[in-house]
């Protein structure tokens, strides 16, 4: 049996971004992407498009952070993290519309407790 190799690489995504070094999480995510082998779950790879995003939103760089998070999503349409993240990152980049409207396309306005709902309704006043 093979190694589950996306998970390590998450693991040392993860790890590189908790140190500062968000280039070379950055960059890890990316080729974890690009070597992904077509039997990676989903969830995995949405897991590293989340990293990515994360990584991407602390340098600063938010329409890549945003379409690594849209992606995240659309991988697993139940991860309430990167749907969270998303819905963050649209708010602060002054888009609250295009928050709005990707909650409802994708069904994350039903994150626990409402969550979507609430950062949505914050951000109209």
């Amino acid at each position: 049996q093979q190694p589950d190799v996306l998970g390590l690489q998450l693991d040392l995504a993860t790890a590189t971004a908790l140190s500062g070094d968000m280039d070379n999480c950055i960059a890890i995510c990316q080729a974890a992407l690009q070597n992904a082998s077509s039997s990676a779950l989903a969830h995995e790879r949405a897991e590293v498009h989340l990293q990515l995003g994360l990584a991407q939103m602390q340098r600063g760089d938010i329409e890549p952070a945003i379409a690594a998070l849209l992606a995240a999503v659309k991988l697993d349409n139940y991860y309430a993290a990167a749907a969270k993240q998303l819905v963050h990152v649209l708010i602060s980049a002054g888009r609250p519309s295009d928050a709005r409207r990707l909650s409802g396309e994708l069904g994350i306005t039903a994150l626990p407790d409402g969550e979507a709902l609430q950062i949505l309704a914050n951000s109209e006043t």
